[in-house]
């Protein structure tokens, strides 16, 4: 009941964070609120109960739009940026048309770019990569 379209979570389950964190925080990506929340999940019997946690990403930035969060290799969590002013598909506002997959066309919407965010704990400890080999 707390976002308008969550786009997608993942379980923090590396050791490069906290120990508040291993196996116990979801994040979850909120492009059309501009954060990446997080859900701190307790086990409870065979079901789990969650308490809101702070964002660990929030944009002022107008066009900030995580739409995933994952746990990387590395233990940080990488997040995709859709980066666009405009992510919602609807209402369409007066004034405007539907176009392609019943989305108001507008010149705000933007395909074109994206970022990538690495959000590492500055304690975290040194990453050595597995050789597959």
């Amino acid at each position: 009941g707390g976002f308008t379209a969550a786009a997608g979570h993942n379980f923090y389950t590396a050791r490069a964070y906290p120990k508040k964190y291993w196996n116990k925080v979801a994040f979850v990506s909120e492009p059309t609120g501009h954060i990446l929340h997080q859900n701190f999940m307790d086990k409870k019997g065979t079901d789990f109960e969650d308490k809101l946690g702070f964002n660990l990403l929030a944009g002022a930035d107008e066009w900030v739009a995580p739409v995933f969060a994952e746990v990387g290799p590395d233990g940080a969590v990488w997040v995709a940026d859709w980066y666009s002013y405009i992510i919602q598909h609807n209402p369409t506002p007066k004034g405007s048309e539907n176009g392609a997959g019943n989305a108001y066309e507008t010149p705000l919407r933007d395909f074109t770019h994206g970022r990538l965010y690495r959000i590492a704990w500055k304690n975290a400890p040194k990453y050595t990569p597995i050789s597959l080999s």
